[in-house]
């Protein structure tokens, strides 16, 4: 492809975008009309175009009725979902329930300080619906949703609720360390680390996980697995643990999990803490830039097998002023890499395994010696080209190579 065309498909990629996303900002405004209250069930149902009805109408199952005129739609689905949606309210974890409560108790709704994914993705359970009156955007609840809230909510759904949320913060711990698990491995877990039981919960702590998902993007779940969001190959993690049938999963406290299921989350180890401090000393980098490198650095570690690349990614990172300083750097990232948890090794550290990787077999020349701020910098992150020269995003090439 000559240089023109290239140019001119690049173009017509932006075009695509851009069109698509004042399509999307066009339906979104679509949603949020002038509402008046008190309004039903069926007249929230009636605001929405037959797309977003056949959303709930997926949601709950309901077969049937996908030929029916709108009117006629409204009437087939308000019924069974009014008959069902106690349920999904039993499965909410603490951060959306307690939106629902905000939500349920007030007269006109609230003010939509959400994003529009999770509007749309609580609407797709008809818990929520979005509006529009002088407070500008909002979101509400039916009057018959709210009665059949105000019926269940109180002690037990409350512990409920509790329960559901400890079942997501052990789940995303477990995959901060282990990366992906089989899905009977990890009912088998989460039994030994909470309150479940086998037969009766298994269900239960699927239909928790599957609504989580559709509200956050820390998962991913594909034929028997949950997997960790940042894993870009399922298949070969799964080949690389199973490659050492010796090595159990490390067993972590309850405490470590509950900890490690923050967002952006890392291990602050001795050795993680001594090479951000000596990046401290030698550049000028502010808490969260240092805070980013750690979160950057851990990811690659435990993506990767060859340490190389936690180099290179520094290299584009940061200069190196002098050889010693470079080689403080390449000694303290000798053992960052030794002591952090790895994917492949089912939450186990190289160290903990007594296995010792040489790392960065190359050095840049003397003459780097221009010391640059981290925050001007130029940063690779994962979809960035790599810097090989590949034509490959990062995190498809010298991220992840061996």
């Amino acid at each position: 492809m000559d240089k023109k065309t290239s140019k001119q498909l690049e173009e017509a990629l932006i075009n695509v975008r851009e069109h698509q996303e004042i399509l999307m900002m066009q339906a979104e405004q679509r949603m949020y009309k002038q509402v008046e209250f008190p309004i039903t069930f069926k007249e929230s149902l009636f605001r929405l175009t037959k797309s977003e009805m056949d959303y709930l109408r997926n949601m709950y199952q309901i077969t049937g009725v996908s030929q029916l005129n709108k009117t006629n739609l409204v009437d087939a689905l308000s019924s069974p979902i009014l008959d069902s949606i106690a349920y999904y309210f039993s499965i909410l974890d603490e951060e959306r329930y307690s939106l629902i409560q905000r939500v349920a108790n007030s007269r006109n709704g609230i003010s939509a300080d959400i994003t529009h994914y999770e509007v749309l993705s609580l609407l797709d359970f008809g818990m929520i619906f979005p509006g529009e009156d002088d407070r500008g955007r909002i979101i509400f609840m039916p009057e018959e949703v709210k009665q059949i809230f105000f019926e269940i909510d109180g002690k037990e759904l409350q512990k409920r609720i509790q329960l559901n949320t400890e079942w997501i913060r052990l789940t995303n711990g477990m995959l901060h360390y282990y990366g992906v698990l089989y899905m009977p491995t990890l009912v088998i877990f989460i039994e030994e680390y909470s309150t479940f039981n086998h037969k009766k919960d298994t269900e239960r702590y699927f239909d928790v996980m599957n609504l989580y998902m559709q509200l956050e993007d820390r998962i991913e779940s594909e034929r028997f697995y949950f997997s960790h969001v940042d894993v870009e190959d399922m298949d070969e993690l799964i080949e690389e643990q199973e490659m050492r049938p010796e090595i159990d999963y490390y067993k972590f406290t309850k405490q470590q999990l509950l900890k490690a299921s923050a967002e952006n989350y890392f291990d602050r180890t001795p050795q993680m803490r001594e090479f951000l401090a000596y990046l401290n000393r030698n550049y000028d980098l502010s808490k969260q830039e240092l805070d980013d490198l750690g979160i950057e650095v851990t990811l690659i570690v435990r993506i990767s097998r060859d340490v190389n690349v936690v180099g290179k990614y520094l290299e584009e990172v940061i200069e190196f002023p002098s050889i010693e300083v470079l080689r403080g750097l390449i000694d303290r990232l000798v053992e960052v890499y030794n002591h952090t948890r790895s994917w492949m090794l089912k939450g186990h550290s190289p160290n903990e395994l007594s296995r010792r990787t040489e790392l960065l077999n190359e050095t840049p020349s003397d003459d780097q010696t221009n010391v640059v701020s981290f925050a001007s910098g130029t940063k690779v992150v994962r979809n960035d080209p790599c810097p090989c020269g590949s034509g490959k995003k990062f995190k498809k090439c010298c991220l992840r190579s061996s």
